[in-house]
């Protein structure tokens, strides 16, 4: 596995799974769950660095091609990965406390 395909691919199709789903409540934890998931995911994987024997990380290559052309996620990515999702979880919870029904939440990912 690598990168792209964690933080890209299968938040896309959890997308079009949460687009199924017409209860709001449901979708809106589900969304949350999977967003606090690719949160701390990102603490836990490490992105084409050398394997440290202390440590329980995941090692993952950083590149997915597809038709010629290259997705690239960096170890230095992280960061901003990590903001991306936390800002949808809190958007997540945002929803479900004020009880609104918001395409977002699909499109989130």
């Amino acid at each position: 596995m690598n990168a792209p395909v964690l933080w890209i691919v299968i938040p896309a199709f959890v997308s079009v799974f949460l687009l199924l789903i017409k209860e709001k409540k449901a979708r809106s934890i589900i969304y949350i769950a999977f967003s606090a998931a690719f949160v701390i995911l990102t603490f836990l994987v490490k992105i084409n660095l050398l394997r440290e024997d202390n440590s329980l990380s995941i090692e993952l290559s950083s590149t997915l091609n597809i038709l010629g052309r290259s997705f690239i996620l960096r170890e230095e990515d992280k960061f901003l990965i990590q903001l991306i999702y936390l800002i949808n979880a809190v958007w997540g919870v945002a929803i479900l406390v004020f009880n609104k029904k918001s395409l977002i939440i699909p499109f989130g990912f």
